[in-house]
């Protein structure tokens, strides 16, 4: 158990740590040469669809930057930040803590999928969906937080649905669909290629806004080390110039 002592000394220890590592990537930055680790954590969807073409855009500009990405939900991205085990993300959804930051750089599109020859119109009301068996993303997901914050602004209760499975991932819920299990709401950017190839269709939910942004998540009061700043500064240039309200 920690003494009073090292209680009063750590946090004192971890700000010249940081303070010293500051110094460093200003001196690096001085000799304009920005080089070094980027550990970023990145929930499913960012993660597997935009982190990687960012990272090689970046990297040809700063190619002595190595990157590292920690793919989980949401909520345990933020929470990794909150605890400062990482220091930036991209993530689907804010959480409730007023020490992240959330800066919306890129927008998003869900929509409600289904196996090609699945009994479904192409267009429905928001309560028609009780009708269909439903695939859910896991809890803390980006996703799922979206899709029951839309519906329930709509007017329609989340458990309301007939959900017959949960899956922690994109790959799974898109697999799931695939096999006729049932119709799911997902990010556009894991379904573009299957809606493309035909393997799975669209289904229109009518007046129904199912956009929504993705945020760099950092700790609002904390400098971000100069590489890491210079991939945010990169990323907010990268994203859309216009963001969901």
């Amino acid at each position: 158990m920690p003494t009073l002592q090292a209680e009063t000394l750590y946090p004192k220890a971890s700000a010249i740590l940081e303070d010293l590592q500051r110094l460093k990537d200003e001196v690096t930055a001085a000799g304009n040469n920005v080089a070094g680790e980027v550990l970023i954590g990145a929930s499913t969807i960012p993660g597997t669809y935009l982190l990687p073409k960012y990272a090689a855009a970046f990297k040809k500009k700063f190619p002595h930057i190595v990157f590292e990405t920690r793919i989980n939900d949401s909520t345990r991205i933020a929470s990794a930040i909150h605890d400062k085990r990482l220091l930036m993300g991209i993530v689907g959804s804010k959480t409730f803590s007023r020490k992240i930051e959330f800066t919306p750089f890129c927008k998003d599109e869900l929509v409600l999928a289904a196996q090609k020859d699945f009994d479904i119109p192409k267009n429905i009301a928001l309560t028609d969906l009780t009708q269909f068996p439903f695939i859910s993303r896991e809890t803390g997901s980006g996703t799922r937080r979206n899709m029951e914050k839309i519906f329930t602004n709509n007017g329609f209760s989340p458990t309301n649905l007939d959900v017959v499975a949960s899956f922690g991932s994109s790959a799974a819920i898109k697999e799931a669909v695939k096999t006729g299990l049932g119709v799911a709401i997902i990010s556009r950017h894991a379904v573009e290629v299957e809606l493309e190839m035909g393997w799975l269709k669209e289904v229109h939910i009518d007046n129904i806004d199912l956009t929504r942004n993705f945020y760099i998540a950092k700790l609002a009061k904390r400098t971000l080390p100069t590489q890491y700043q210079r991939f945010f500064n990169f990323l907010i240039q990268q994203g859309d110039d216009q963001t969901v309200e």
